[in-house]
């Protein structure tokens, strides 16, 4: 499985005209009105300051979260995540953690569950695709599994451990796609393992050949 906890923070300030988020509604702060506008106050939850104390206070859970999971304490290791997602929602790298200690303890839906919520919280990670595809491999699950790791390479293309698992499961199940080949390719160029490296030359092999006799029938 794949994870790491990156402390990623935005809060954003500054004196403009815009959207306040879902509410919709156009607001200005600060010397951007004129006399006759209403202030428009912002509830608690959306004030700058409120926003970076949560996010201070989520990512402190979460680090407590991380040492507890070292330690394999992850029960506690779940709440303190569960917390920090309380605290934050919009914290990937919290839910994707929380998927791996599900994972650790075979909560295998709550583990799906979290992952997923990774993925939609950060639209470019494929680690939680990555890791719902080998909690499918576990269960021996592989058309499921090889679809979870290609959408982890749809987010990265070089992701070597995705490319590892979608090839070697299409090549046992002769699942192949038209995007096989160009993924057996590039692992080609950046494998460094020797056992790897061989799985991937015969696949190369298998696919010409399965072009060649395409061609044939055609002709």
């Amino acid at each position: 499985m794949i994870s790491s906890y990156s402390d990623r923070r935005a809060v954003r300030n500054g004196c403009r005209a815009g959207f306040l988020g879902a509410m919709g509604v156009v607001f200005v702060l600060g010397g951007c009105a004129s006399n006759q506008e209403r202030a428009f106050e912002l509830p608690d939850a959306a004030r700058p300051e409120v926003q970076g104390e949560q996010i201070r206070k989520a990512h402190e859970l979460a680090s407590r979260a991380e040492q507890a999971g070292q330690a394999k304490r992850y029960d506690e290791a779940i709440s303190l995540y569960q917390q920090a997602l309380a605290t934050y929602r919009a914290f990937p790298s919290a839910w994707l953690n929380l998927g791996v200690m599900h994972m650790k303890l075979g909560n295998g839906l709550q583990a799906l569950e979290a992952f997923n919520a990774a993925a939609d919280a950060d639209p470019t990670d494929p680690r939680p695709y990555f890791n719902i595809g080998a909690m499918y491999e576990e269960k021996f699950y592989y058309n499921e599994a090889i679809a979870s790791y290609n959408k982890a390479l749809e987010r990265d293309p070089n992701l070597l451990p995705a490319l590892r698992r979608s090839i070697y499961l299409q090549m046992q199940t002769s699942s192949f796609t038209p995007a096989s080949k160009e993924r057996v390719m590039r692992a080609l160029l950046i494998e460094t393992d020797p056992t790897y490296k061989s799985i991937f030359e015969q696949v190369k092999i298998r696919l010409d050949n399965e072009l060649l006799g395409d061609a044939a029938n055609t002709n």
